[in-house]
């Protein structure tokens, strides 16, 4: 795993890593999606050798993920997190698979910064089941304009953007909303469904431990992608964990949008990206 994903809440990136550029992030994830539709069963953008891929927590091959499924997309809909220094992008949309089944997926992908091929593909397919908030339906077509942007100067730091999405997850974790660094009006959604608008409040319900904490950070929009597995097995009586992409907007130094897709996963879990 390239250690600036690592689930240390404030990592930072090494010196050395180079950037990727934001047309040819967003070419690649575009492609991905454009070729699945098209079935052309092959990517513009080539794997690398080396290439992992998860769906779910699985590590699988590309034929085995949503990849080989998409038929369409059910709306235009679509948020992304772009980041350069990273060189991985990710985006959350609302595709058709197996025909006109609707589906809530998002993608992280890396590019190897010296090749440009793709070394990371990490996917949350979210289909009838993954959880009982689930409603495809329910997206617009397109995704409020706030969500593109541009976060106005002076623009936040890496780790100030990393400490809001935190933030959140510090407040799942201990039940306490408090240290949320929420604006006055916060919409969270999770798979279609919308939750609050106060993005701070009734955490008490959860107090899930959330040993993964991943990032994507977008630096020019302001927004960042968390992804997050919450323990919900104390509650549960059993092995239950909750797997997440949860993308956050900030507005004045505070979330003030959050967008989420989750799937739940059963049995002993391990982070497929961790080590």
């Amino acid at each position: 795993m390239r250690p600036y994903l690592a689930s240390l809440p404030f990592s930072v990136l090494p010196s050395a890593l180079c950037a990727c550029t934001r047309p040819q992030l967003e070419s690649a994830v575009t492609d991905f999606f454009n070729s699945a539709v098209a079935q052309r069963n092959t990517l513009s953008t080539p794997l690398s050798s080396s290439a992992k891929i998860t769906q779910n927590n699985q590590v699988v091959s590309l034929a085995q993920t949503s990849y080989a499924n998409l038929t369409n997309f059910a709306v235009p809909w679509q948020i992304s997190a772009v980041d350069v220094d990273a060189c991985q992008i990710a985006s959350m949309r609302v595709p058709t698979e197996a025909g006109r089944q609707r589906a809530i997926l998002s993608i992280r992908m890396a590019l190897d910064n010296a090749t440009g091929a793709i070394d990371e593909i990490e996917i949350v397919n979210a289909l009838p089941g993954s959880h009982m908030l689930f409603a495809p339906e329910r997206f617009p077509a397109e995704a409020p304009a706030v969500w593109s942007t541009p976060y106005p100067a002076p623009a936040l730091t890496r780790v100030q953007l990393i400490a809001i999405a935190n933030s959140y997850a510090e407040g799942i974790q201990s039940g306490d909303g408090s240290g949320v660094l929420a604006a006055a009006q916060c919409v969270r959604n999770e798979n279609g469904v919308t939750m609050t608008q106060h993005c701070e409040q009734g955490l008490s319900l959860f107090r899930y431990p959330i040993p993964t904490r991943r990032w994507v950070v977008d630096r020019d929009l302001g927004v960042v992608l968390g992804m997050f597995a919450f323990d919900k097995s104390r509650r549960a009586g059993r092995s239950e964990w909750l797997y997440l992409h949860e993308y956050f907007k900030a507005e004045s130094g505070r979330a003030a949008w959050i967008e989420a897709a989750m799937h739940t996963l059963y049995g002993p879990y391990t982070d497929a990206w961790a080590g």
